[in-house]
């Protein structure tokens, strides 16, 4: 009887891995680095300077120019990106925050948006002769 049972169990425990197997979410492959920094570290920083909030260095075009055509499929996911209602609005609340206590506009904050605004800089730094990494 003991036997049975935990054949049974075994069976169980079996089913459950297979199903969560099926329905687990394959996740993204690993964003691309250089340097220990991530390519949306890299374009948020150029979407920041598109912004004319800092200015562009030379290891940003260095990393861009490094990653390569391995970049082209994170850049049209963020250039296809829509921002979510909790993104939009919050982004309202903390722009009204910002008008009512003067403060400076962050930039920051709105990440999707400046995700965006950074690709475009970032494909020109490719250029014509871009590579693979």
């Amino acid at each position: 009887m003991r036997r049975r049972k935990l054949a049974i169990a075994a069976f169980m425990l079996l089913l459950l891995v297979a199903a969560v197997m099926i329905v687990w979410p394959a996740s993204d492959p690993p964003e691309p680095k250089y340097k220990g920094r991530t390519l949306s570290q890299v374009v948020q920083k150029l979407g920041l300077r598109a912004n004319g909030v800092i200015p562009i260095d030379a290891k940003d075009r260095e990393a861009i120019q490094a990653i390569g055509t391995n970049g082209i499929p994170y850049y049209i996911r963020w250039l296809a990106s829509e921002p979510t209602q909790f993104q939009l609005k919050r982004m309202l609340v903390l722009g009204i925050i910002r008008n009512l206590f003067g403060l400076n506009h962050c930039y920051e904050c709105e990440q999707p948006f400046v995700l965006q605004d950074g690709v475009p800089d970032a494909i020109a730094m490719l250029g014509a002769d871009a590579k693979p990494a």
